[in-house]
């Protein structure tokens, strides 16, 4: 498995990391899409690196999303529109890269909701989605921040995040507001949900919701995991499960 390290230039950099297969033709492309506060170098994407490229002959691009991992700009490009404009690029650029293979969205939380927005955008392209955000809004506000509107109203900035904090703007919250409601959306293809029972960020019930508004979905619940799968096993299992699929 070759690495690769390179930037995609739009208004900014967008930071990505490519895995590319050496024993095998390419077969399959995946788009890996960090969470909220995440990076390209999350532990899901390096494992799921090692279990499907070389074996499923699978090139993964991860990037950084604007204001996380080494992206070069800060919060105040860190909109839903340079989200969403970003994840666009690199599906451009890894379709002009391998036009006649399977292409697929692997996506994590808030990457999830940003790719089911993108959805009508990206048809080509089969969703695989771990947690994903679906009621965003509702769940940065409940589940993440923990603070009513009100309070994050008068604040108008909040540090948050992990390795790299993000000063996350009130304007961001009112932004993801604005956005198409996925509950009600269409899904024409099948989409496959991976699930801990235990969330606690993104509850399953949310998900479930979801996935009976929608028939074209593949509800595959991993028992005992929370939001982050660290328990022994978990992400393999996602990972073994993943490979099932891109190779079906």
């Amino acid at each position: 498995m070759r690495i690769e390290r390179f930037s995609l230039q739009r208004k900014y950099e967008i930071m990505c990391k490519m895995f590319v297969p050496v024993n095998c033709e390419v077969q399959t492309v995946i788009i890996g899409v960090h969470g909220f506060a995440g990076d390209k170098e999350s532990s899901m994407l390096h494992k799921l690196a090692e279990g499907v490229v070389e074996s499923s002959g699978s090139v993964l691009i991860c990037f950084d999303f604007p204001a996380h991992g080494e992206s070069p700009v800060n919060e105040l490009e860190f909109t839903v529109e340079n989200c969403k404009k970003d994840l666009l690029a690199v599906a451009e650029y890894i379709t002009e890269l391998y036009p006649d293979t399977q292409k697929n969205i692997f996506a994590t939380s808030f990457g999830g909701y940003i790719s089911l927005l993108c959805y009508d955008m990206l048809a080509d392209f089969k969703f695989l989605l771990r947690a994903p955000a679906i009621k965003m809004p509702d769940l940065l506000l409940n589940n993440v921040l923990k603070i009513s509107e009100n309070t994050f109203r008068s604040k108008r900035f909040i540090d948050c995040g992990y390795e790299r904090k993000i000063r996350l703007s009130y304007s961001f919250y009112t932004e993801l507001q604005e956005q198409e409601d996925l509950f009600n959306k269409d899904f024409r293809k099948t989409i496959y949900l991976f699930q801990g029972d235990r969330d606690d960020i993104v509850p399953l019930e949310v998900v479930s919701t979801f996935v009976n508004n929608n028939k074209n979905t593949e509800l595959i619940v991993i028992p005992g995991a929370d939001h982050r799968f660290k328990n022994a096993g978990e992400i393999e299992t996602i990972v073994a499960k993943t490979k099932q699929i891109l190779d079906a």
